[in-house]
């Protein structure tokens, strides 16, 4: 069964969720905001670079950037593959 994800297209509603969440993850071009059992996304490349830039300023202490995605079976197995 798919996952929903909720796209955000505003830099007062990105503000607004990401407030709220403990973390927002950026993975570029993607924020993505995990809240309440639901996940936020916007894509940075609809957005113009003052925007991008207030994003990065006002979610600060909250951007974990992530270099990329590892699907493994189980803990060893990433250790694994990744060493």
């Amino acid at each position: 069964m798919g996952k929903e994800f909720l796209e955000i297209t505003s830099l007062d509603a990105l503000i607004k969720v990401a407030e709220e969440a403990k973390v927002v993850i950026r993975m570029d071009p993607i924020i993505i905001i995990p809240l309440y059992g639901l996940t936020f996304f916007l894509d940075l490349r609809k957005m113009n670079e003052g925007e991008v830039k207030e994003i990065f300023i006002k979610l600060r202490d909250k951007i974990v950037l992530v270099n990329r995605i590892v699907m493994e079976d189980s803990l060893s197995d990433l250790i694994k593959k990744v060493v």
